[in-house]
């Protein structure tokens, strides 16, 4: 096996492959949490008038409604 280049303009390119990874690895979390969002709020307490904790929590996280916050707002007209 060869031995590895230490130039400068190697390792701005190893740096540069390496920012790409860890942007690609956080985007793919992202997705992976949407979808699990997604799944723990297709629950039969989504049809509830009245918000639960986790629902609340998860709005937070989230940025927008979820579960009970959705469908009261879906309810009222909302998105």
């Amino acid at each position: 096996m060869a031995d590895k280049c230490e130039c400068d303009s190697c390792k701005e390119y190893e740096k540069a492959e390496a920012e790409k990874v860890e942007k690609a690895a956080r985007a793919a979390v992202g997705i992976i949490m949407d979808a699990v969002v997604e799944t723990i709020g297709v629950d039969g307490h989504t049809w509830s008038d009245r918000p639960c904790q986790t629902c609340l929590a998860i709005t937070g996280l989230i940025g927008r409604p979820y579960g009970c916050y959705w469908y009261q707002a879906k309810k009222k007209g909302g998105n």
